[in-house]
């Protein structure tokens, strides 16, 4: 690689600047700014990895960058009200506008905890108003999206408060996201985007105070695209193989340690498992050590690696027969519980 070449005299430093600012690794991030081939951007990416700016490659190659070089995520002052009125305005904008590239409405309670009405929210008429002017507006931005959002509110009978003119931040939030309009029919694609707005919504539990709450896996992925299993003993009993409680709480770790919002998404998507078992092998998941049961309601078993051990090790440990999601990853264990 020939740093003259790309028109950086210190490629090393340039690239550190660039992952910095963006607070993301990744071989394609350098491709794009610096216009490298694959193989030149991968012995970048090792040369950054030995001056100690980013890690060894974790579960499916995802590096991160070292804890020197990580922005704090939490913000060192809690936000003012109309500062959270606006990031709600922004964030609802956002859903709707990928809903209606999507072809889809977009679900409801998603809508209502994204908006800045909460459980007042109207989210049919919210759900209407941007629809409508995507419907009809020549360019379909985001911004457009969000200036009909951000218009329609102060009209709203729930009372918005009033938090003057809202269009200024609300374009730099728009223009950061900086990508165009476009009718989305892939159905891996719409599963990738759904990983990832669950994503975007955990980061702000630690960005903006918004209450956890372990409804949102269900409110922002469709049933459809969380991968099922199958139990042995027969249905009766929804089980998220990785309990919901523990893996937002270790997604909110990973947001700590710096991980973006696409390594999240994907960790989750790994981690979405559902298996039906019957209520009994439920209550023996959740039942204490000393009632004779497994002590696993909301966590996993010590010692357990997210994104590196076995998914199904709860149900393992439980001795749960079961059949793997057949689009999910396979149980990785020497285990004959699912033979």
């Amino acid at each position: 690689m020939n740093e003259a070449s790309t028109g950086y005299p210190d490629l090393v430093a340039a690239a550190t600047a660039v992952l910095v600012a963006e607070q993301s690794v990744s071989i394609a991030l350098l491709q794009r700014k610096f216009r490298l081939d694959y193989n030149d951007a991968l012995s970048l990416m090792d040369t950054l990895e030995k001056r100690g700016v980013v890690s060894a490659p974790h579960f499916n190659h995802l590096r991160t960058l070292t804890p020197a070089y990580m922005k704090p995520l939490a913000t060192t002052q809690a936000l003012s009200e109309r500062e959270k009125h606006i990031r709600r305005v922004f964030e609802t904008a956002l859903f709707l506008w990928e809903a209606h590239e999507e072809g889809q409405g977009g679900n409801t309670k998603a809508i209502r905890i994204l908006s800045p009405h909460g459980n007042k929210a109207n989210t049919r008429q919210q759900r209407n108003v941007v629809f409508a002017t995507l419907d009809h507006a020549q360019h379909r931005s985001l911004l457009t999206a969000a200036s009909a959002l951000a218009n329609w509110l102060p009209h709203d009978r729930q009372g918005t408060v009033d938090h003057g003119d809202i269009m200024d931040e609300l374009t730099v939030l728009c223009l950061v996201e900086n990508r165009g309009y476009q009718r989305i029919t892939d159905r891996e694609e719409k599963i990738e985007r759904s990983y990832v707005r669950l994503a975007r919504y955990i980061r702000r539990i630690l960005t903006e105070g918004t209450p956890p709450n372990t409804e949102i896996f269900l409110h922002f992925i469709p049933n459809e695209f969380v991968p099922r299993g199958k139990g042995k003993d027969g249905p009766g009993w929804e089980e998220h193989v990785v309990p919901r409680k523990y893996l937002l709480q270790t997604c909110l770790e990973l947001f700590k340690a710096g991980w973006s919002v696409q390594e999240v998404a994907r960790t989750l998507r790994l981690s979405l498992v559902v298996v039906p078992i019957t209520a009994v092998q439920s209550g023996l998941l959740d039942s204490s050590l000393g009632n004779g049961g497994s002590g696993l309601k909301e966590t996993m078993p010590d010692g357990w690696r997210i994104g590196i051990d076995c998914i199904y090790a709860r149900l393992h440990r439980a001795n749960i027969g079961f059949e793997p999601a057949s689009e999910a990853a396979n149980c990785t264990c020497l285990h004959d519980s699912h033979a």
